[in-house]
C-alpha cells in the first residue's frame, strides 16, 4: 500500500509540475492552459487501467497463456508500423503506430519480450520426468530468437 501511495504522490506531483512549465505555452499555442496537463492525465488513467489489470492477473497465469500470444501480437505491431499505412514519422522516426492515437510498439515489447522469453525457457517450464530438459543451447536459441526478432525489427526502423 506504501508503494502504490508513493506512487500517486510522484503522479502528482509530475502532474503539477507539468501544469505550472505548460500552461502558459498551451494558452498562446491552443488557448486553454490545460491542454498539455489534460493529455498527461489521459496517459495516467490509460497508465492505471493498466495496473489495476496487471495487478488482478497472477504472474503464473501471465506466463501459461499469455506470454507467447502477447509477444506475437507486438512483433506484429512493430511490422505494422513499418509495413503499413499505419504507421506515423514522427521527428524522422517511423515507430508509431496511428490508431485514434499514437503509440510506439516497442515501448510494449519491453514487457512482452522478457515475458515470453521468461515463458519459453524457464527452468519451471521443462520437466525432467518426462525427458524434456532444457539444454543450454536449446535456451539459447529461444531466446535470441525471441529476442533478436523484435530487436532486428526496431533497428530497421528509419
Amino acid at each position: 500500500m506504501r508503494i502504490l501511495a508513493a506512487v500517486v504522490i510522484l503522479l502528482a506531483i509530475g502532474c503539477f509540475s507539468l501544469y505550472s512549465a505548460s500552461s502558459y505555452r498551451s494558452l498562446i499555442t491552443e488557448g486553454d492552459p490545460t491542454g498539455l496537463w489534460r493529455g498527461q492525465l489521459k496517459g495516467y488513467l490509460l497508465g492505471g487501467v493498466f495496473l489495476v489489470v496487471g495487478a488482478c492477473v497472477p504472474p503464473r497465469r501471465w506466463f501459461e497463456v499469455g506470454a507467447i500470444p502477447l509477444w506475437f501480437g507486438v512483433t506484429l505491431l512493430l511490422l505494422a508500423s513499418i509495413f503499413t499505412p499505419l504507421g506515423v514519422r514522427v521527428n524522422d522516426a517511423n515507430r508509431w503506430l496511428e490508431m485514434g492515437f499514437r503509440f510506439q510498439p516497442s515501448e510494449m515489447a519491453k514487457f512482452t519480450v522478457p515475458l515470453a522469453t521468461i515463458a519459453l525457457t524457464g527452468i519451471w517450464r521443462f520437466d525432467r520426468k518426462k525427458g524434456r530438459e532444457m539444454t543450454i543451447w536449446r535456451g539459447i536459441c529461444l531466446a535470441t530468437g525471441l529476442v533478436g526478432i523484435p530487436v532486428l525489427v526496431t533497428f530497421y526502423q528509419p
